[in-house]
């Protein structure tokens, strides 16, 4: 917890505490974990950030003793997959239908379960998105390099266990960031529909979790 604060004060060019001091800080006031809202742009932020802690991995297993050519194939798919999110995947999602099943808005926006919440495509998916199949295989590579621990050291089983169970949680995070940038796209485009329909008698209310309105009639 005290490396990650030093490092946002060190991103955010603010002098922070002694690490001593941080620590008696601590040890009176324990720290605690909190969920944040679903829905806030956190989501972004955060798989943005697990990427980063995956980049942080590997420099780690590179020095207990993972080769350098995978080591260097792994940063170069998380570099590409973290920059395909910020930049090109939200202009692929841009059209309702796609033969590709990761840009397609009417399929992943559909519930599986309720035909309430179902859109059908008229077409079938057969293409695939090489740039979002390059991050699952490096989540993947990733996690089983570590699993099968070949010809690396680890100083513990504890160790082993966190790179796991990091890895896991940046590939929930992951996904969870793509779901939302394609949320997002359909949302806007809801928003750009209400407008061009608005008339004299209409109007269109945003809200959000800090905001609040009073009708006047």
């Amino acid at each position: 917890m005290i490396k990650q604060y030093l490092q946002f004060c060190e991103e955010e060019q603010f002098e922070p505490l002694s690490r001593a001091t941080l620590f008696r800080v601590l040890e009176v006031r324990e720290a605690s974990q909190q969920k944040s809202l679903s829905g806030l742009d956190n989501i972004a932020a955060d798989g943005s950030a697990r990427f980063e802690r995956l980049d942080r991995i590997v420099d780690e297993l590179s020095r207990i003793g993972l080769e350098k050519d995978v080591a260097d194939e792994l940063r170069r798919s998380l570099r590409d997959g973290k920059r395909y999110f910020k930049t090109e995947y939200q202009s692929h999602c841009q059209v309702d239908e796609n033969q590709c099943p990761d840009h397609c808005r009417k399929l992943s926006l559909s519930d599986p379960k309720d035909p309430d919440f179902q859109e059908h495509c008229t077409h079938q998916q057969t293409l695939r998105c090489p740039q979002y199949d390059d991050i699952t295989l490096c989540l993947q590579t990733m996690h089983q390099i570590v699993k099968d621990g070949k010809n690396l050291s680890f100083y513990s089983q504890e160790q082993q266990g966190d790179f796991l169970y990091d890895i896991e949680k940046s590939s929930e995070a992951i996904v969870q960031w793509k779901a939302h940038i394609m949320r997002s796209v359909d949302q806007e485009q809801a928003k750009l529909d209400i407008l061009a329909k608005l008339d004299q008698s209409s109007c269109l209310l945003v809200m959000d979790w800090a905001m609040k309105f009073l009708q006047l009639r």
